[in-house]
């Protein structure tokens, strides 16, 4: 009794594990009420296998019902409650069927005890099970988080490769030791369970990958609210900046006409490149007419001057009420490819470095094209000069994602140091 509590404890807490991967925790995950969810749940399991001898068929229910009321430790709507505890279901009996082949080829049975034979079983199946649950859970885990080198497309044909394995590996040890009958039955439900656990899997990694997008929209909007605040307190003092020089202008000339009369050559020079370095030391606004995308490209090309580094821009775009572009879309590709233009061109050590960056529409294609070229150490476009290497690509992707939403595309290449990308976006 004890150890079986000990086993379905240890069950019921990977099952929360699996539903950590998969939705959003709400505060209550982290106090002291999912484990006294779990002690009850696994006292009453055990009580109901040990005494009552309870049916298998009541006990299938017992644990999808448990499995349900888990979800409400979490943030999710109703369909994706359904949905998730579909999948956590569909992985659950994989491991428990997996775990069963494991005991099988092994030659472990209830016949294989001699005391307290069915129980003893009971307690080595729910232990693998759990095993191998945690397994497919921290599988998962790794893949959605990119802590490891596996992408979500290997996954995508890496598992259904290990199905037909399992498949293969089932068939032969049902059609070894069942009745025929029996064996035939087992092997339908297995390639049923089988092609559905694929099916999820794969809505299972769409689902992360627009759930990651919105998460990365809402944070640059966030962003950009404060970024647009500080973009009017530029245009503010850009504007107080012309009046004082419009206002010294007249002066100024005054003074450089006297310099010239007396020949003073060296101090002109001094005082035109005083002027100069006025008018141009705010060219960093950018003027798009979006006002979103102005604050953007503007703290981006202040960034990258403040870094010693010239941002070449040519911006010519539709009225706003005329593009069907968003502009939270737009903002958010062109913060990211600065971004890692500013951060490639860092890496190299040349003289004046510069970024060239252009928007530009085709009125006849009607398309939005953004384009821009920096230099780079890089030979490859699998390799990466970022520190985070865990996140090296993701940006892209994201851009890829924003893109194909408007049935565009993304085309990136490096010949002789420099990177060059182009993002197409039809109307």
């Amino acid at each position: 009794m004890l150890f079986l509590t000990i086993a379905l404890c240890l069950k019921t807490y990977v099952t929360f594990l699996g539903f950590d991967v998969l939705c959003q925790p709400k505060s209550i995950r982290n106090s002291i009420f999912p484990y006294l969810f779990i002690l009850l749940v696994s006292i009453g399991l055990a009580q109901s296998l040990f005494y009552l001898q309870a049916h298998a068929v009541l006990s299938l229910v017992v644990s999808i019902g448990d499995i349900l009321l888990m979800t409400l430790f979490y943030r999710c709507t109703l369909p994706q409650r359904l949905l998730f505890s579909l999948a956590i279901i569909i992985i659950t009996a994989v491991a428990e069927l997996l775990s069963a082949l494991v005991l099988n080829v092994l030659n472990i049975s209830m016949t294989y005890f001699f005391t307290d034979v069915e129980n003893t079983y009971t307690v080595i199946q729910v232990m693998l099970t759990s095993v191998i649950f945690f397994m497919l859970i921290s599988f998962i885990r790794v893949t959605k988080e990119r802590k490891g080198l596996l992408s979500k497309n290997i996954l995508l044909v890496f598992y259904p490769i290990c199905s037909l394995c399992i498949l293969t590996l089932l068939m032969w040890a049902i059609f070894r030791n069942g009745s025929e009958t029996v064996s035939y039955v087992l092997c339908f439900v297995i390639i049923i369970l089988v092609f559905i656990s694929n099916l999820l899997l794969i809505n299972i990694i769409n689902h992360t990958i627009d759930s990651e997008l919105d998460k990365q929209r809402k944070q640059f909007l966030e962003k950009t609210i404060e970024t647009q605040r500080l973009h009017q307190a530029d245009m503010l003092q850009s504007q107080n900046e012309i009046r004082r020089v419009r206002h010294d202008l007249s002066a100024s000339l005054s003074h450089l006409s006297g310099l010239i009369k007396a020949g003073k050559l060296a101090e002109c020079n001094d005082l035109i490149s005083a002027l100069t370095h006025t008018v141009t030391e705010n060219n960093y606004l950018a003027l798009t007419g979006y006002p979103g995308l102005d604050a953007v490209l503007s703290t981006k090309i202040r960034n990258a001057k403040n870094k010693g580094i010239l941002v070449n821009t040519l911006i010519t775009l539709p009225e706003q009420e005329n593009n069907q572009i968003d502009e939270l879309d737009l903002s958010f590709i062109c913060a990211n490819i600065l971004d890692n233009a500013i951060e490639a061109t860092e890496h190299c050590a040349i003289i004046d470095p510069a970024i060239t960056f252009k928007i530009s529409f085709d009125a006849k294609l009607k398309t939005l094209y953004i384009t821009c070229q920096n230099p780079t150490i890089n030979e490859s476009l699998t390799k990466t000069t970022k520190a985070d290497q865990r996140n090296h690509g993701f940006g892209l992707s994201t851009i890829r994602q924003i893109a194909k939403g408007y049935g565009g595309t993304v085309n990136c290449q490096i010949e002789d140091g420099w990177f060059l990308i182009v993002v197409g976006m039809p109307e």
